[in-house]
This record gives C-alpha cells, structure tokens and sequence, in this order.
C-alpha cells in the first residue's frame, strides 16, 4: 500500500484528484453494472461501460496490488488478497449495509470486476503444429488395428495388463458419446492401479482429465466450480470429462455422483449451507463424465458397484520381473521412454475424435442380443447397459471407419462387439461380484481348496501361509477378503455355535456360472439374421 499511503499524505483536495485520475472510476467499475440491480432499472442494458457511475453504485476499483470499494461517500481500502478474509466480509457488513446473504456473490463479482480490470497477460505464441502429426494422426483413426496398436505403443511405459489398458481406453474414449463408462480399478497395493490409467489418460487433453484425490462434495465444487450471475449457481460442467480418483473417494463425494453414474439427469442441483454467510449455496453438476476409481478395498455394496465396471491390473512374479526391469533401463536410458513423436500423434488423433463429439450411435444387433443375454437379477440389467456402452465406446474409436445412418449417427458394427465380449469376459466375475480380482483368487484359491464344511480364522490364515508363503493378519484377512466376499454372497461368517468367541465362514455358493453372454446363440442368430 505505499503507493496509496504516499498519495493519501498529500492535501484532501490533491488526494481525490489523484484518485479520480488515476482510477478513473465508470459503470464498468460498479458490480451491479448490466445486472437487474442497476440503478437505472429496466434500462440497465442501455448503460455504458464508459459512463459516469451513480452515487448508488457499489464500486470496485483496482489501484494497484490494493483495492478501493466505495458507495457515494463511504470507502472502504484493503489489499486485493485480503479481499476473502473475514474481516473485510465484516466491514462491508457494516459500511455499505449489505444483507449476509449479499456478501458472497458480491465478492464473487468484485473478484470477476477485477479479473476483467487486470492487464492482459503477453501471451506465449503457439507453436507451429507439424501438419505432418496431423496428416498422421487422420491416418491413425483409419486404421481397423487401432486398440492392438495403442497397446503396442504403450508397451513403452507399461507392460502386461492389456486387458485393464483397453478398458481404460474406451472408458475414456466414452465420454464423447451419449453414456460415458464408470471403471473401479480394485488390486493390493503397489498393483500398477495409479501407473496404467494415469499413462492412459494422459494420451488424452490435459483440460479433459481431471485427477482427483479422496476430496469431499464441497471441495469439488469450490475448486472445479464456476459461479453464474444469472442463476446464482456454481456449475461444475463436467460434460466430456475424464474424472480418475486416485484415491478412494469419500462416501458423501460418491454419493453425490450416484445420479451421474447412472446417468439418471443430465443436470443435478446440489445444496448445502455455507459456514460463514449460513447461506444456502446451490451448485449444479452439468453433464455425464467417464469415471476411474482406484481403489485397494473392495468395500462397495451393489448399488454402486453396479454402476461401473471392476477390472484388476496383473499380480504375477512375469509382470513384477519385467517392471523391475523396464525402471532400470528408464534409469539408465531416460531419453528413450521420453514422449516421442508417434505419442504426440495419437494425442492429436484423440484430439480429432474430441472435435466431433458429442457422438450419438445406434447398435443394429442389439434387440437380438437382448435376447441372448441371460439377466438373473435387477443388477444385471445395469451391466446389459455398460456392455451396449462398451460396444459404443469401440465404435466411437473407430469413427472414421464406421458408416452413418440418415439421422448422422454411427451404427456399430460386429467387430465392436467382438471387441466389448472379449473384454467383458475377462472383467465379467469381477464385475459382477463387484470385488477385486485378487479377492476372487482369494476365494478360488484359498477357501475352495480347504475341502471343509466351514472355516476359521485361523486355518484360512495357515492355508494362505501355506500357499503363498507370506504371513497374513486377522485384520487384513477380515477386512480385504472376508467382507468383500460376505458382501458378494459368496460366503456368509457368523459366530461359532460351540465358542461365540470364534466366528465361523461357511461357503454359500460358487462363482461357477454362465456368462451373461450366450455367445454362441447370438452368433448364431445374427448369422441367421443376415
């Protein structure tokens, strides 16, 4: 504030002077400028940004790194940082006689007013793209291999788990149709979860991905929101975004998308009470987002995993061999695992896919695999859902191969189902258990094989040691093999009849069934068909 404590030194009449030339106070100055609130009633839109401000008006004038807020003859002079602290939301309180519930928008628009006010900054010139990338990247999406290549091209930075890479990829190619895919990625710690989805995401826009840690409902929306003057909301738009939860969510975050997992509205208003204007804040979720969780318990009940698909990266000694392998040669060669060229052309080929969005498709076969698809319960209608979504994403992919019917929309071919059934099959029991694939090996490999009409603790503990040679703790087996598998259906724990300080895990039923796809009799009748 020197500048300011420099001038205000001088005589009264020199000061205001001074003020006036260098602030040069107008319409644009006043927050309720074009609003509703204006002075000049219903002929606010006539008003120019240039004219001479009305002694109603509640200016906003930038003078430097400080900030003059006035109202005829009241002032109010703060450093613009300290525009947020609770004093200043006292003071305004108290000198321009503002209701509580006025203090949070008009901070809001003063923050706007001086956004607008700033000097532009120089702008870094865009560098030239190489025509050559793009004239590349149109060739790319043209090519029937696309999804084998990708892997190929991936190989670089990950290896195995080819099968969770291109269920990422088209759960983040879905976010530019009209049902966006949901993905758990549920494995043991250190598992590759965070490595494969974060390498994928990043052949994606960097705007379009948001990476997100274990936040609650209000810090997605203080941080992702943006405040709307004409509808006093605060819109989170999250229409083709790619949202990956690095972290398990907190309940209340998942709860709050539920709605959007299952694309139920398009738009959804949220509210909730802010804790110091105890005004009610509305915030809007705009838009059908493609979502990745990480996430190392399998803890959800049906009604979310229902939502979303559940894959597992690879646990296996080749994989953890050829990852050990694949850091030290990025040690020692670094400039080797740099992106390269060919990275920046399936970015740009992504990128062309994007401009085309949002894509509206129709699938020819899919009354007929309706009728080869053996739904037992209200869940499995949900997974028909994410499947017809699969076999969309893999049409979106390959756009610029797929015809077009006479409404514009593209019509998924054969090959796009066989590219979702050979994915499906392989994530099927994890899906449909909604646990992980290591807690399914869990119950394959361990609980199967005790050959007993019921299990403790402790014999499930030594028949783990046994198999793998690695120790395991009540707590661990209790709370990332046992509930899970309790949640599923699969067993059922309840206390010993003889010692009810012991409890007792019983197998109810087996993962032995039929696939919910009758391959076979689709094939079969789509041959007929043609």
């Amino acid at each position: 504030m020197k500048l300011l404590t420099k001038i205000l030194m001088q005589p009264k009449g020199s000061v205001e002077k001074q003020l006036q030339d260098w602030t040069r106070p107008k319409c644009a100055n006043c927050i309720y400028f074009h609003t509703p609130k204006c002075s000049f009633g219903e002929d606010y839109t006539l008003v120019r940004p240039e004219d001479r401000p009305c002694s109603d008006g509640l200016l906003a004038i930038p003078f430097g790194s400080d900030l003059i807020i006035q109202q005829g003859k009241q002032q109010l002079i703060i450093p613009a940082r300290f525009l947020t602290a609770k004093s200043t939301k006292t003071k305004l309180l108290e000198r321009f006689q503002l209701e509580l519930y006025e203090i949070e928008p008009t901070i809001i628009r003063i923050k706007k007013l001086i956004s607008r006010k700033k000097k532009p900054v120089k702008q870094t010139p865009i560098p030239h793209e190489d025509p050559k990338i793009k004239q590349a990247a149109e060739q790319l999406l043209k090519d029937p291999d696309m999804l084998d290549k990708f892997i190929q091209h991936s190989n670089r930075w990950i290896v195995h788990d080819i099968p969770t890479r291109k269920i990422e990829l088209l759960t983040c190619i879905s976010t530019l149709g009209d049902y966006p895919l949901n993905l758990a990625l549920q494995q043991v710690w250190s598992a590759g979860k965070t490595k494969t989805i974060t390498t994928v995401a990043s052949y994606f826009e960097d705007k379009d991905v948001w990476f997100l840690g274990g936040m609650s409902p209000k810090t997605l929306i203080h941080e992702r929101g943006d405040y709307s003057e004409d509808t006093d909301k605060f819109i989170i738009d999250l229409q083709n975004k790619i949202l990956i939860f690095l972290d398990e969510p907190q309940f209340e975050t998942l709860n709050m998308l539920k709605p959007l997992l299952s694309h139920d509205k398009f738009e959804i208003d949220y509210r909730y009470v802010h804790k110091d204007t105890m005004k009610t804040v509305v915030s809007t979720l705009r838009g059908w987002p493609a979502c990745v969780f990480c996430a190392v318990k399998s803890k959800y009940t049906e009604e979310f995993t229902s939502r979303w698909f559940t894959a597992s990266p690879e646990v296996n000694i080749q994989k953890i061999k050829k990852v050990i392998t694949l850091k030290g040669e990025a040690a020692a060669t670094p400039e080797k695992y740099l992106k390269d060229k060919q990275f920046k052309i399936w970015k740009k080929a992504f990128s062309l896919l994007k401009k085309k969005a949002p894509y509206k498709l129709v699938i020819p076969y899919a009354k007929t695999l309706s009728q080869h698809y053996n739904a037992k319960k209200p869940a499995h209608m949900r997974f028909y859902d994410l499947l017809l979504a699969l076999i969309k994403a893999s049409c979106i992919l390959h756009a610029e191969q797929r015809k077009k019917d006479e409404k514009e929309r593209l019509i998924a071919t054969l090959e796009d189902y066989e590219t979702a059934k050979n994915i499906f099959q392989i994530i099927e029991k994890p899906t449909i258990y909604g646990i992980g694939q290591n807690v399914l090996d869990f119950y394959q490999n361990i609980i199967l094989q005790t050959k007993r009409d019921w299990d403790t603790y402790e014999s499930l503990m030594n028949k783990y040691q046994e198999t793998t040679s690695e120790p395991l703790n009540r707590n661990t087996l209790r709370e990332n093999y046992l509930k899970p598998l309790e949640k599923a259906g699969l067993i059922d724990v309840a206390p010993d009849p003889e010692d009810k300080r012991k409890k007792r895990i019983t197998i109810t039923t087996t993962t032995e069934q039929p696939s919910l796809i009758d391959d076979e009799g689709f094939r079969q009748a789509v041959k007929e068909l043609l």
